[in-house]
């Protein structure tokens, strides 16, 4: 590619899948796309973002390890991150963001690396998918800063969470923490059944939730002490992927059929294994369970 692209003026849009290294003077650029990008070190991002005074949007795809990186701008507003580095598992390795205009952030992580924020004040929807597998004395250090990264994301109105490794240890950090999401309306989570009791507790006005499988594994549900104020006067619909019909997971149905009072539809959307007759078993048994809303609607899909 030649290099004269990368000191364009009149450059509002640009997309990178290829080489990259050195100086770059971006006056105009709003729009960054990195595509699988082989360089020689992480600071060409840094000087990138140097040269970018306006840009408002970065993604950022990688597939090479790295020790640290940093993302500084005052001027992003929507970032996505996709760490695509399987077997790393090294909590040397450093992700910084510093990043105080972000609306939004995807980030999927599948390394294991220390994520430095600065408050994340402004962000209003995030998308966070965390795939690694860290086990003892490293799974409690990278759990916490999880936990620490789930603190940056309460002022979110919507948050989708994905998280299918050592939930029991982030499950009882995040527990042991009180944060409010106060302005949490959408929630979309993957992950055992701990963090559901805690987010009903502590997003007041959430409207919306949809809850998914983790391995088959929905366990370790147990109701709140009381009824969650969203439950009451706010949450409207819920969705439940691949459900089937286990003893753990009517509970929870049971539990949100009866308590939540204004809820006007929950969806469930069932295992593509579950045969004609357990379908059947299945609607017939929900369809005796108290409903705190009358104008509830339950469809299976």
């Amino acid at each position: 590619m030649p290099r004269c692209i990368f000191n364009c003026r009149t450059l509002v849009e640009f997309c990178v899948i290829t080489d990259m290294g050195g100086a770059m003077c971006l006056p105009r650029l709003k729009k960054l796309r990195l595509i699988s990008v082989q360089y020689d070190a992480y600071e060409f991002l840094t000087d990138l973002l140097s040269g970018s005074p306006v840009i408002e949007e970065l993604v950022f795809q990688s597939t090479n390890d790295f020790d640290s990186c940093r993302i500084s701008s005052s001027t992003l507003k929507r970032l996505t991150l996709d760490l695509d580095i399987f077997g790393s598992n090294d909590l040397d390795c450093m992700l910084e963001l510093d990043t105080p205009a972000l609306v939004y952030l995807r980030l999927v992580d599948m390394s294991a690396r220390r994520i430095k924020y600065v408050e994340l004040t402004s962000l209003v929807e995030a998308n966070i998918d965390i795939y690694n597998n860290i086990r003892a004395q490293g799974g409690f250090i990278y759990s916490r800063l999880l936990v620490e990264l789930i603190y940056r994301l309460r002022n979110v109105k919507c948050l989708k969470l994905v998280l299918t490794h050592s939930t029991e240890i982030i499950g009882s950090l995040f527990s042991a923490r009180n944060i409010s999401f106060r302005n949490l309306t959408n929630l979309d989570l993957t992950t055992d059944c701990p963090f559901l009791s805690k987010f009903l507790e502590n997003a007041d006005n959430l409207k919306s939730l949809t809850l998914q499988k983790v391995l088959g594994v929905l366990e370790g549900w147990t109701e709140p002490q009381q009824v969650p104020t969203c439950l009451i006067s706010h949450l409207r619909t819920v969705k439940l992927v691949h459900f089937v019909g286990s003893e753990h997971k009517f509970r929870i149905v049971k539990y949100l059929l009866r308590n939540t009072l204004v809820l006007e539809r929950m969806e469930i959307v069932h295992f593509f294994s579950l045969n004609p007759e357990q379908k059947i078993s299945m609607i017939q048994e929900i369809s005796l369970f108290q409903r705190g809303s009358k104008a509830c609607e339950v469809a299976f899909v």
